[in-house]
């Protein structure tokens, strides 16, 4: 009676640890596609910060030569 029981009992972990672990590789996925464009969208706003600092700095030098 009690091997039927741990039976039933690993198979029920088994399962619920199968679930999680379905879960898990889904969340990381998803959490590195998150993290690409992240990472492209961090990018393109310090480049777009990069060329604004260049123009000012480029603006700022003409007019004093003026």
């Amino acid at each position: 009676m009690f091997l039927v029981f741990f039976i039933f009992r690993f198979k029920a972990s088994n399962a619920i640890t199968k679930q999680a672990n379905g879960l898990l590789t889904e969340t990381e996925e998803e959490f590195e596609i998150y993290k690409a464009t992240a990472l492209e969208r961090e990018q393109k706003v310090r480049r777009e910060l990069q060329d604004e600092l260049n123009k000012q700095k480029y603006s700022s030098k003409k007019s004093k030569k003026e």
